[in-house]
């Protein structure tokens, strides 16, 4: 037991699982960083792509075409699929596309999970970080109190 506390308790470890704890935080920063990019990169195409219509009636007019390279991209394709069907696309020329459903039912956050960034993760890790930090110094005071106590000899009185 004298072996393994004074190897918990000495600052090379500590070290270590600081530094496990602070790679941990990193990289599961850097995941969610590189995927929530991809999943920007596309939602900055769709948006530009809708923009280059002036206003409702060129949008119209130009249904198919949008229609078309909105399904080409990635995340956005399957939930302009769906989404689509929810279009009154009018069958005179000069009239607006109406909808019949929020596009935020398609175009939420659920588009986070299709992109790969678990939330539910990434919302409980700061709490997951401060328990195992937590965890690792309760155990580090109990050894160091477990050693300390081994130094104390025994049948001596205060007197």
């Amino acid at each position: 037991m004298d072996y393994l506390g004074s190897l918990i308790v000495h600052p090379v470890t500590i070290w270590v699982v600081a530094l496990g704890l602070a790679v941990w935080a990193i990289l599961s920063g850097i995941d969610a960083s590189l995927k929530l990019n991809r999943l920007k990169q596309d939602l900055r195409r769709a948006r530009a792509r809708i923009n280059q219509a002036a206003d409702a009636l060129q949008f119209a007019r130009d249904f198919e075409s949008i229609s078309s390279d909105l399904l080409a991209i990635r995340f956005v394709g399957p939930r302009w699929r769906e989404f689509r069907e929810t279009l009154i696309v009018p069958s005179t020329p000069g009239r607006p596309i109406r909808t019949t459903a929020d596009a935020e039912n398609w175009f939420n956050l659920s588009l986070c999970g299709e992109a790969g960034v678990d939330q539910r993760y990434h919302a409980v890790l700061p709490n997951l970080l401060v328990g195992a930090g937590l965890l690792f110094t309760f155990f580090g005071l109990a050894v160091a109190l477990k050693l300390a106590g081994g130094m104390v000899a025994e049948g001596i009185t205060q007197a």
